[in-house]
Parts: C-alpha cells; sequence; structure tokens
C-alpha cells in the first residue's frame, strides 16, 4: 500500500514532477495572462515575464499557448532542458523535422509564408536565462530577420542579466511588454493546497489526511512558492504514513522541511529576521513618536510657564505702578 491509497487519495494532489495541472492561479498570473494575450496578437516585439522559482511562469506560458486559436503559430521552447535548439523546434513545428539537412533559410521563408496569410508567429522560451550563448545569438538574428515576431521570454533573475549581454542587443529596443510574478500571499497559499487537496479528496477525507493547521504550517514553511509547497506536503505526507498515523501532523511538516529542505528552512529563519527587524523598526518607530510627543507637550508645558511668568510680572508692574501713584501727594 502506498501513501496515497492510504489516504485514500484519487491522485497524487502534489505533483512534483512533470506537468503540474494544479497550480494556483493568481490575479497577477491572470493580468500578466491577459495582457500578454491581447498585445501579442496586436503587436509584434518582445515579451519578457520574470518571477521567482514557482511563482508560476511555466504555468501562465502552457494557458497562453492553450488559449491561442487557430490564427496563431504558436511554439515554445524549453531551455532549461539542457537540449535548446530555437531552430530546431521552430523546423519541427513547420513539418520540416523529416529533412535530412535543414537550412535556416528553410524556417524563415516557412515562417514568412504563414506571415504572408495573417497568421501571428509566436515564439516562447521557457528559463531563457539558461539559453547558451549560440542559441541568444541565433534568437536575436531571428528576430532581425522577422520583424513581425513576437517572442516572449520567461525566467527569473537571471534573465535580466541575459538582456543586457552583446548577444541579446538587437532585442532591447523591441520590448513590448513587461510583467513579474509575485509568490502567494499566505491567505492565496492555504487557498493553493486546500483546493488541490479536496480536488483529490472528498472534503471529510482531505479533513482527515491533511486538516487545516498542518496545511497553513505547510503554506508558512515553503515560503509561498508553489513548488516548494508541492515538495513539502508529498514529505509530510510520506512521512505520516511511515509513522502509520491517520492524518499529517505538524510535526510531520517541520520534520519534512528539517531532513529534506535546506533552502526552505532558510526562507523560514529569512521570514524570522524579516519579522524581527520589522518589530525592531515599529519598537523604534512607536520610540520616536513617543519622543516628539514629549517634545511637543514639554514645548506647550513651557510656553505655558513662560506665559504664566509674564502675566506675574505684568500684574507686578500693575501692583508697583498703583501703589506709586497712591502714594503719590495730591494737587495743592
Amino acid at each position: 500500500m502506498s501513501a496515497l491509497s492510504h489516504f485514500h487519495f484519487d491522485r497524487d494532489p502534489f505533483p512534483v514532477a512533470g506537468p503540474n495541472n494544479y497550480t494556483y492561479e493568481n490575479r497577477r498570473q491572470t493580468a500578466a495572462l491577459e495582457d500578454m494575450s491581447a498585445m501579442m496578437r496586436a503587436h509584434p516585439g518582445l515579451y519578457i515575464l520574470t518571477g521567482a522559482e514557482g511563482t508560476g511562469k511555466s504555468t501562465v506560458l502552457k494557458r497562453l499557448l492553450n488559449q491561442l486559436g487557430n490564427n496563431d503559430f504558436a511554439v515554445l521552447v524549453q531551455a532549461g532542458a539542457g537540449r535548446c535548439d530555437i531552430m530546431r523546434e521552430l523546423a519541427e513545428a513547420l513539418g520540416l523535422a523529416g529533412r535530412k539537412r535543414i537550412e535556416a533559410g528553410d524556417v524563415l521563408w516557412g515562417l514568412d509564408k504563414l506571415h504572408r496569410r495573417g497568421i501571428n508567429i509566436i515564439l516562447m522560451v521557457d528559463d531563457a536565462e539558461e539559453m547558451p550563448e549560440a542559441q541568444r545569438a541565433a534568437l536575436a538574428s531571428l528576430a532581425a530577420s522577422l520583424g513581425f515576431m513576437r517572442i516572449l521570454l520567461s525566467g527569473g533573475a537571471g534573465l535580466g542579466r541575459m538582456l543586457k549581454g552583446k548577444a541579446m542587443a538587437p532585442l532591447k529596443g523591441r520590448i513590448a511588454r513587461r510583467h513579474r510574478l509575485k509568490p502567494l500571499s499566505f491567505p492565496q497559499a492555504i487557498a493553493y493546497i486546500n483546493s488541490i487537496g479536496i480536488d483529490a479528496l472528498s472534503l471529510s477525507q482531505y479533513k482527515k489526511a491533511i486538516g487545516i493547521w498542518p496545511g497553513m504550517l505547510i503554506s508558512f514553511a515553503a515560503n509561498r512558492n508553489m513548488k516548494n509547497i508541492n515538495l513539502v506536503a508529498t514529505r509530510a505526507i510520506e512521512d505520516a504514513y511511515r509513522e502509520g498515523l491517520g492524518a499529517v501532523r505538524a510535526r510531520n511538516v517541520l520534520h519534512a522541511v528539517r531532513a529534506n529542505f535546506a533552502a526552505v528552512r532558510e526562507n523560514i529563519y529569512l521570514k524570522f529576521q524579516k519579522i524581527f527587524l520589522w518589530l525592531v523598526a515599529l519598537l523604534c518607530v512607536a520610540y520616536t513618536g513617543k519622543m516628539i510627543a514629549d517634545r511637543s507637550q514639554l514645548i506647550d508645558e513651557i510656553e505655558v510657564h513662560k506665559s504664566l511668568e509674564e502675566q506675574e510680572k505684568l500684574i507686578q508692574a500693575i501692583e508697583i505702578d498703583y501703589d506709586s501713584t497712591k502714594k503719590r501727594p495730591g494737587p495743592g
């Protein structure tokens, strides 16, 4: 018996390899998807999609690919696979793979022919920062030769550095739109865990198998990163199965994090460090505000004291003047 059958899962709810159809689409992903889809149909150029690992970049590309219609010719290249060959991928999509020798001119001619028929040419490259230098030069040359192409590059922080390189210089002036995906918020991460868990179980089974508190801890420990969420949840379920427990417990989550995920542990430490720094900053702001308020109050008291002293001096001057007038002899 496996961990999945032990907990009565219909399928693996937290896939950590292969296509992930259970990602949680947030508003930022939806906005990027809709904007990219509309802009790419309307304008040729270079489109940039960036974000940390697990924020849904590949999901956006796959959904964009599924949304394209008959008037679009789209090719998705996985540069992170280590065997990135843009021209060969385009040739295969054009039906030229059966030829003994594929020339770049054949690919350009095929794409130009489609363009003349009113079809949008779209090239999407996932993990684009991992493209070899030769492929970057080929992409820049392709974009320079075919000004009508829509090129979408997706990647992490390294994508910005790649665009600054000499090979990509011809593409810099063609950037039409940039989008940056952010990690899930804490409520979104909990909703993601609950939605895909319940999708593979009935609600009553899900509560028995996982429960709300381990789900909250998983979302916190995984630093709102969907890939790490899947990994931590899967390990926690496996630990619970090995222990013969009827449900995932909080300590299963902590054990999964401690035993398997140094990067996640570091994220947790960074979170607590960030929380501590925020608390220190809030205390400093509160202390500074109190000092300003005390200073303002002290100034007001000094002003009042000065006013009272001036009033006393004025009264004394009036009394002295009155006494001197009273003692002064009258006329005659």
